[in-house]
């Protein structure tokens, strides 16, 4: 059994962006390459669920040993993409890495910290912190598989965060990566566009 799958969540229609969020630019790299790359980079078994673009998406980008899900249903948000990859790894994983692709900003470091935490705390849900304040990716593990499944769709995943939070534990990263939502043109102009 592999200890962590990670799971990019990419099935949003981007309508506030206007186009593909996985196929911005960052650098040499797409957002979904730039993620792919950093999971990569630290052994995971990586699935990306995609939605309506997929096709325009993968015909743009290269993901070798990215297995690909496409959500029929992107409209149900993205806990229904979460599910979709839960379905096809949760009995070959102990917990799941579920990063959105609107956040390509995070570090490697911090995605090695989160592992190195759950190393450490197997049954906890594990979230990046900086300054103050959570982000993303978060790591769930097996053990609330069966509550994100049950979770209202239109509640998403934060309902399993928010309610158990006795389970909940911030590793401190300098990364305000784990926060800068990058879903419209102001954000990708003010967060991407300057780095360059």
């Amino acid at each position: 059994m592999t200890d962590v799958a990670g799971l990019i969540l990419a099935a949003g229609d981007s309508s506030r962006m206007g186009s593909p969020k996985a196929l911005l630019s960052l650098g040499s790299e797409t957002f979904l390459e730039r993620i792919a790359s950093a999971q990569r980079d630290l052994g995971l078994p990586i699935w990306v669920i995609l939605g309506s673009d997929a096709e325009v998406i993968l015909s743009h980008v290269k993901l070798p040993d990215v297995a690909v899900l496409v959500n029929p249903e992107p409209k149900n948000g993205p806990l229904s993409s979460l599910l979709l990859g839960l379905a096809r790894v949760r009995d070959t994983c102990g917990a799941v890495l579920v990063h959105p692709v609107d956040h390509p900003l995070v570090t490697g470091s911090t995605l090695q910290a989160l592992l190195d935490r759950r190393r450490r705390s197997p049954d906890s849900i594990i979230l990046p912190e900086c300054g103050g304040r959570t982000g993303h990716p978060v790591v769930f593990p097996r053990r609330f598989f069966a509550a994100l499944r049950e979770a209202p769709l239109d509640a998403g995943a934060r309902r399993v965060v928010l309610g158990n939070p006795d389970a909940v534990l911030r590793v401190e990263v300098d990364d305000p990566g784990i926060f800068r939502n990058i879903d419209t043109p102001e954000a990708y102009s003010r967060w991407v566009e300057k780095r360059d």
